[in-house]
């Protein structure tokens, strides 16, 4: 029979069995070290672990973390059973306490939290968020009680500020291991418990891999998220973030993470099954192998959810109170034991919190009224006690009167450490009421000297109190009066009215009347009066007397019968200027002030070309379809049209225009416009005449052409004359000939000259008198314009004669250029014409309000006071005048130019002596 060979030796299974050991007892070691570190990250959290036997009235400590050192106690105060949990919880707390957990085990509930107060062991009372797992056998017998403690005494404190708590495991569990089979037995113990403890964790636990893939998560975690373990191992944790805090995991966090192998307390926002998010704080430590790698990572979470909220209910609260505080009637303010201001809000203009905070009542307001204030703050220091009282202060240079509550505000320690107060400002009630005492004695004064009649009469009519007034207007004794009713001194004719409203009134089916009656006199006179009357009644409604306010219409009566007369007599006059408006030629439209057509004749309608649709059109409409434009044919827009100007308060005189008719037919019409105002000056519409002037304009344009074809065929030959002189005076000096036959040819140049300033003159008339030209204006300094057109006359007139007075500081004027040197050469050539020789000519400028005054004086005959008034009329002569030539045009020119630029132009003249043109010109 053959030996079995395979059968292991002693020293074989030595081996087998030392290596079996190495292993248990590396498992062991790796065991120990993630008990370890599952230790360590529970004792460095704020939060307690504990486990306690169920034993109501003793519940005495199995065992608890070591951070409940915090509460100044150590483990083994409770595991000793030298300190008991009902010993240190509040006393006022234990009976709800322990109802509560009899009623919580007598329904099976085995997971609950519980907030109550505990004692430290330096007495000081501390809020516990109390967070239990109860613990059964398998017959579902309740056994013991562990969970977590979290001190949740700031929330508290603050009334809706959480601070961050953490509720952080932890566990201790034993080492003893003398032997291979007493370790393994400690080994699975440690990892049921771990398991145990992981899972029914009241806070959220989960583990991860190197990859960042979830191996483990506590029932608590799948609890708050609402999956199964299932739905989530293998599934990586930034699977159950927002986006936003997954990006900033994978970008920021893990990376930092997996750099330094520790987390604290990093914000992120979960997402539960269900779609809502939460917000976590999480902690988390590293697990590395003998290399140093990390391997897994276990993290707490800690749902910050229901503070997060808290802290933005309570920054909305802070708004809400700022925005209350600052938008309070009341001044507030607080004082430290020193009366200084500490803080302030809404204070009285024109001071600032700024100016008040670190000072006294003395230093603000006068000493008087700082004594009485101060005197009573520091009453409310010493006893304590809330004071109430009305002050006057003086705040700038003002007096205030303030309704102010003091009240104590106390220390921790429960002493009172200075004063908080509330000021309102009642000056205006003061003054109310100050203006009520002065009102009684005005009413009482109003009573007696009022211009109309006032009497206080019962509920039967008769009058208890009577005004002078009344007694005048009645003639009778006031005393007289008292004996009668008003039906006594009432006409007979309105009796029966005064009686049914006053009656009325007393049933409350009206609260006053006014009415116009007669009374009689005593003398028997009849006089007219507008009564209104009113009922006094007390608190319940009940008529106590009436009030009769009485005034004397007489006048305005006989007034309303003249109005009536005249309204007669407005009605006829209106009927005639309608029918005049009708009759005339012209046409006529006026707009009311939103530039409706109110009237229009039959004139303006066959002008215009409207239909009473077109009439009924929008201003805008009608003035679009009209394609409005001047006489150098631009485009009028509807804000310039002469009526809509008119509207804003201008004047408009002979505004000449052309449009279109709705038939296609163009039109030519001047067009005067002015407002229609009220006595006050309050525009209430527009009136606008319109001529048809379209013949007009195709006489003038047939005028014009007329006149171009005279002025080129005169010119021509004229022309065609002063060459021919010209040639003459060459031939003659050629050939020497001069004597008679030179001044010839001098006296013929100087009439060719005059009959071409003749024609120019003609032309510019026409051209004047019929608007076609325009002014190219432009902003023009005296001080250099002058000087240099004396340069440019030089060869023309003998400009040494002329001295020129211009202030340095003269503004300038608005002007054509050309046309300007055309006025000024008139009138230049006008004064040395009519002067003698060598004698000055001199021309002056100045300010005249927003004018340019520009005068030229000599020192020739003069102008006989018969011919200034026709002196710028077209063709004029003086009288006497045989040294001038032309055909009388250059004032009249002249003038014409001076008006085209708004300006006006005027002669002062003595015979003998000399004569001085002013004219004006617009200031720039």
């Amino acid at each position: 029979m053959s030996r079995d060979n395979t059968a292991p030796q002693p020293d074989g299974r030595v081996a087998l069995l030392e290596q079996e050991l190495q292993r248990q007892r590396q498992e062991c070691r790796h065991a120990q070290q993630r008990l370890q570190i599952l230790t360590d990250l529970i004792d460095r959290s704020p939060a307690v672990m504990f486990r306690w036997r169920i034993e109501p009235g003793v519940w005495p400590v199995d065992y608890v973390s070591d951070n409940v050192r915090q509460f100044g106690y150590t483990p083994d105060d409770f595991i000793a059973g030298r300190v008991s949990w009902p010993a240190i919880t509040y006393p006022d707390d234990v009976s709800r306490l322990e109802a509560e957990v009899a009623d919580y085990l007598a329904r099976g509930v085995r997971q609950f939290h519980q907030e109550y107060r505990i004692l430290t062991r330096a007495g000081e009372a501390r809020w516990i968020d109390d967070h239990t797992v109860v613990v059964a056998d398998d017959a579902g017998h309740p056994l013991h009680c562990e969970g977590v403690l979290i001190d949740i005494t700031p929330r508290k404190e603050a009334e809706a500020e959480l601070r961050r708590t953490h509720a952080q495991l932890e566990t201790r569990v034993e080492e003893r291991t003398a032997e291979l089979s007493r370790a393994n037995r400690a080994l699975q113990e440690s990892e049921r418990h771990y398991r145990d403890l992981y899972n029914r964790t009241p806070v959220m636990l989960h583990s991860i891999d190197a990859d960042g893939r979830l191996i483990s998560v506590s029932d608590t975690w799948l609890a708050v998220l609402g999956y199964t373990r299932e739905e989530v191992l293998g599934r990586k944790s930034t699977e159950f973030l927002t986006a936003a805090s997954s990006r900033r995991a994978i970008d920021i966090e893990l990376p930092r993470y997996f750099a330094s192998g520790e987390a604290h307390e990093v914000p992120y926002q979960f997402v539960k099954k269900n779609g809502e998010i939460i917000d976590v704080l999480l902690s988390a430590i590293a697990d590395r192998d003998a290399q140093g790698r990390i391997t897994r990572t276990l993290a707490v979470l800690i749902d910050v959810t229901e503070r997060k909220r808290a802290e933005e209910a309570l920054r909305a609260s802070e708004v809400r109170f700022r925005v209350i505080v600052e938008h309070a009637p009341d001044v507030i303010f607080e004082h430290d034991r020193a009366l200084r201001y500490t803080w302030v809000a809404n204070p009285v203009a024109p001071t600032t919190a700024e100016d008040i905070l670190g000072k006294t009542d003395a230093e603000l307001t006068t000493p008087e009224q700082a004594a009485f204030v101060m005197a009573r703050k520091r009453q409310v220091l010493d006893t304590g006690i809330p004071v109430r009282f009305e002050v006057c202060l003086r705040i700038g240079e003002v007096d205030h009167w303030f309704d102010t509550v003091l009240e104590p505000t106390y220390d921790a320690q429960g002493q009172v450490c200075g004063v908080l107060g509330y000021g309102r400002d009642i000056t205006e009630r003061k003054q109310v009421e100050e203006a009520l005492r002065t009102s009684e004695a005005r009413f009482r004064a109003l009573f007696e000297r009022a211009a109309i009649g006032i009497a206080l009469v019962d509920l039967e009519g008769h009058p208890f109190a009577i005004n002078p007034t009344m007694v005048r207007l009645l003639g009778y004794p006031a005393d007289e009066l008292r004996c009668m009713t008003f039906r006594d001194f009432t006409h007979p004719d309105d009796v029966a009215l005064d009686e049914t409203l006053f009656q009325e009134m007393m049933a409350n089916q009206r609260e006053s009347y006014q009415i116009e009656k007669r009374y009689i006199t005593k003398n028997g006179a009849i006089v007219w009066a507008q009564l209104a009357t009113s009922l006094v009644r007390d608190e319940d409604g009940r008529p106590l007397f009436g009030v009769g306010m009485v005034s004397d219409i007489t006048a305005r009566k006989e007034a309303q019968a003249r109005v009536a007369e005249l309204l007669n007599t407005v009605e006829q006059r209106a009927a005639e200027m309608d029918a005049t408006i009708s009759a005339i030629a012209d046409g006529v439209v006026i707009y009311g002030s939103d530039a409706a057509i109110h009237r229009i004749n039959r004139a303006a309608e066959e002008i215009l070309g409207y239909t009473p649709e077109v009439e009924a059109l929008p201003s805008m409409e009608r003035l679009e379809r009209l394609q409005v434009t001047t006489a150098e044919d631009v485009r009028v827009t509807p804000a310039e049209y002469p009526y809509q100007r008119a509207l804003r308060g201008e004047t408009i005189q002979g505004s000449i225009l052309a449009f279109t008719r709705a038939d296609g037919q163009r039109r030519w019409i001047s067009v005067s416009a002015a407002p229609i105002c009220l006595a006050a000056g309050k525009c209430i519409g527009a009136v606008a005449t319109f001529s048809d002037i379209t013949p007009l304009r195709e006489l003038q344009q047939r005028q014009e052409d007329l006149l171009y074809i005279v002025s080129h065929d005169l010119r021509t030959p004229i022309t065609i004359i002063r060459g021919h002189i010209d040639l003459l005076e060459q031939e003659l000096r050629k050939r020497g000939i001069d004597g008679e036959l030179g001044v010839n040819t001098d006296t013929i140049s100087r009439n060719v000259q005059r009959m071409n300033t003749m024609i120019q003159d003609l032309v510019d008339m026409a051209r004047l008198e019929g608007q076609q030209f325009t002014l190219n204006l432009a902003v023009v300094e005296l001080q250099r314009y002058l000087p240099d057109l004396l340069m440019r006359l030089r060869g023309i007139l003998p400009v040494y004669r002329i001295t020129i007075e211009i202030p340095e500081d003269l503004p300038p004027l608005r002007a054509d250029y050309d046309r300007l040197e055309r006025i000024l050469l008139n009138l230049l050539t006008n004064a040395f014409k009519y002067s003698e020789v060598d004698t000055p000519v001199r021309v002056r400028a100045s300010r005249q309000h927003d004018d340019i005054v520009i005068a030229i004086s000599d020192r020739g005959r003069g102008i006989p006071p018969q011919d200034i008034p026709h002196l710028f009329e077209r063709f004029y002569r003086a009288s006497g005048d045989r040294k001038a030539e032309g055909i009388g045009l250059g004032l009249y020119i002249t003038r014409l130019l001076v008006e085209a630029h708004g300006g006006r132009i005027q002669v002062e003249s003595e015979v003998g002596k000399g004569s001085t043109f002013t004219f004006t010109l617009p200031m720039a």
